[in-house]
């Protein structure tokens, strides 16, 4: 399978079609039109083996990246996806691609291109918007929390709902004028068959911020803890 074949089997209008999008996935390049706003971007990588759960990892670095970017208070609008593989595996693509569109969907969002190439495996994806999306409106912010946030297959039958809940969360908090930072926390790869890679981050965040986060988590059943706080 060539990188055109890959591109049309796996990735080419699987993910919602925007309006403002004016040329998408499977040229050279990308033209999107930003409304005349600045194009702001936020992003995430994820190394991974043929062995690795193939939507454990996009479910992770799509994540990672959709979150990134809500909590500079812009909404993503679309992803690129820079994929490099030691072989492409129809099975092991096909699921990747799946879990990947699922999420964009989720949140609204159209790949937009990106690139494909032989090596070991990596996965890149920038989320991309345009402008800040909300107003920044001042809060009290009486001290600020760690929240340990983990999504689990195996505790929400949701995963990119949950995703698309915990972006829509973020960048309401950033709207707020709440300062939320999200960084991958300690050894948050998995194993061949362990789900936990889906997504696994440290928000830095306020505890109105925390609240939210622990709201979307009780609604999807998802692991999120207070790990630390200082007031």
């Amino acid at each position: 399978m060539d990188e055109f074949e890959l591109i049309t089997r796996c990735f080419r209008d699987r993910t919602p079609r925007r309006s403002d999008t004016v040329l998408g996935i499977g040229d050279d390049a990308a033209l999107l039109d930003t409304g005349g706003l600045p194009l702001v971007h936020a992003g995430a990588t994820a190394a991974f083996s043929a062995y690795d759960d193939a939507a454990g990892i996009a479910r992770h670095v799509f994540g990672t990246a959709l979150l990134r970017l809500a909590a500079r208070a812009s909404t993503a609008r679309w992803a690129t996806l820079a994929l490099t593989l030691e072989a492409a595996d129809p099975d092991w693509l096909e699921r990747f691609s799946a879990a990947a569109a699922a999420v964009c969907e989720a949140s609204g969002v159209e790949l937009a291109g990106g690139d494909t190439t032989l090596g070991p495996g990596r996965a890149t994806v920038f989320a991309l918007g345009a402008g800040t999306a909300l107003p920044r409106r001042p809060e009290p912010r009486p001290r600020t929390a760690a929240i340990g946030v983990r999504l689990s297959l195996a505790t929400t039958d949701a995963p990119e709902r949950a995703i698309a809940d915990l972006v829509s969360a973020c960048a309401d908090l950033a709207g707020r004028g709440t300062e939320i930072r999200w960084c991958d926390m300690p050894n948050a790869g998995g194993s061949a068959g362990d789900d936990a890679r889906a997504l696994e981050l440290i928000a830095h965040t306020s505890a109105f911020g925390m609240e939210a986060l622990l709201a979307v988590g009780s609604r999807h059943r998802l692991a999120i803890t207070r790990t630390e706080a200082d007031g």
